[in-house]
């Protein structure tokens, strides 16, 4: 259930292995909704269906606890109520999204293999919230070998120096651009020369943009799927772009005809299809990798690595490059989405192994010893406990991030997230503050 898959075909594929650190199975209960969450096919629907069913579930359960009472404090302490669970909903996404707790890693057994990733950010990308060395880092976490750094609109001139560092550990680089072209979805330049800036204007012309990372960095263009109408891929494989992107982890949504077309074109212009984390520095979750393979690659360097990589793209050496993806990513069906909750259960739990489970068995036993014994005290440690400690790390994180800001002036989200990260951990004690009220007044 769980893969890994070929994000073209669907099929499994031999010699890889998904495997989860310890740490995470460790708090699997606590890590559980995320998995919900960032696990269904398209991330952005599955926590807007979650948190109407949160909604209304809590909304029907507390107008129907409150019988009895006067009609104002029922249904205005049951809306209230209802808005608070939402808001722990969106409290617990934020904290997921601004810590990066790793989830599923990707293991290769061939040694003549690399796994790519050719799209991340780092915090000199607008929407960017995390340092160069950070990005690599989590990049060797969950099992890249090589990654592209492609900053909107910029060649990041600071890269020169660690692409050229041939003991490092972290993985190799690519040195690649994100820009839109003129159909208003977007391509990757990738394998360029750092001290050859490109001049970036919104709304490029492809052939254009083609030309100069061919002839002028002799690198490779990548088109995404991100917004893409079918209509356009036959323009954007006239104008000499060298492989598609398929698969996406940060827009996993592809229209159903695009993806039929470009895996069309793929098959009869040999054009390779490749898969991209676009990380941007939220959550420590990624489930799409590209699997590189090559005979010659075990006697390549690793500063040499990401220029091989991209080579072989400009080759269309199709049969090298396999989109893995763990999971359905992509598309879904719209009663998926209405009930995410119902089906992402339901797919959690067939992928859940058996060391998973028996964390999940330890932690409800010791729930279980705690609310026969101290039934009270338990309840308020939910009700204020978990808010006030997901607020902590909202706040420690927005903290760090101010200090970043003050280093990185370029980056637009660094610079303005912090701010709204304390706005979301005010509202919440704001709500904690209500909560309480009602409480006491229920008492009396």
């Amino acid at each position: 259930m769980i893969g890994p898959f070929d994000a073209r075909t669907g099929e499994s594929v031999e010699g890889l292995t998904l495997s989860m650190p310890l740490e995470t199975q460790i708090i699997e209960p606590l890590m559980s909704l995320s998995h919900l969450i960032f696990g269904a096919p398209n991330f952005r629907t599955a926590l807007l269906s979650m948190g109407c069913w949160i909604f209304a579930a809590v909304l029907i359960t507390a107008i129907k606890k409150s019988r009895g009472r006067k009609w104002f404090r029922r249904y205005f302490g049951s809306l209230l109520i209802s808005v608070v669970a939402v808001w722990l909903l969106l409290l617990y996404t934020l904290f997921m999204m601004v810590h990066h707790i790793p989830g599923w890693t990707l293991e290769s057994e061939d040694q003549s293999s690399a796994i790519v990733d050719f799209q991340s950010h780092t915090e000199s990308s607008p929407d960017g919230i995390v340092s160069i060395l950070r990005n690599l880092e989590w990049h060797k976490a969950v099992g890249f070998d090589i990654a592209a750094i492609t900053e909107h609109w910029r060649i990041n001139t600071k890269l020169d120096d660690l692409l050229q560092d041939n003991s490092s550990t972290l993985p190799a680089i690519i040195i690649g651009v994100e820009v839109d072209n003129q159909y208003h979805n977007y391509l990757l330049g990738l394998g360029l020369n750092p001290q050859k800036q490109i001049p970036i204007s919104r709304g490029r012309d492809t052939r254009e943009f083609v030309n100069i990372i061919h002839n002028t960095h002799q690198g490779a263009v990548v088109a995404m799927t991100y917004d893409l109408d079918k209509d356009h891929v036959d323009k954007l494989v006239a104008a000499g772009v060298d492989a598609i992107e398929v698969v996406n982890s940060g827009h996993p949504y592809v229209y159903a005809d695009t993806r039929r077309k470009v895996l069309d074109v793929s098959q009869k212009y040999g054009l390779p299809l490749v898969g991209s984390t676009d990380w941007h520095g939220w959550t420590g979750f990624t489930r799409v990798w590209t699997l590189f393979q090559h005979k010659d690659l075990p006697s390549v360097s690793r500063k040499d690595r990401g220029r091989f990589v991209v080579n072989e793209l400009r080759n269309k050496n199709r049969d090298a490059f396999t989109p893995i993806i763990s999971g359905a990513v992509g598309g879904d069906s719209l009663t998926r989405e209405i009930f995410t909750p119902f089906y992402e259960w339901v797919r959690y739990g067939m992928e859940l192994s058996s060391q998973r489970l028996l964390f999940w068995w330890i932690w409800s036993a010791i729930f279980m010893l705690l609310f026969i014994k101290w039934r009270g005290v338990l309840a308020h440690g939910i009700v204020y406990g978990v808010p006030i400690t997901l607020s902590a790390g909202i706040a420690f994180r927005a903290y760090e991030l101010s200090q970043r800001a003050k280093l990185t002036p370029e980056g637009f989200f660094i610079r303005e997230l912090p701010s709204q990260l304390y706005i979301a951990v005010a509202l919440t004690f704001v709500g904690l503050f209500f909560i309480y009220m009602l409480n006491r007044k229920k008492s009396e």
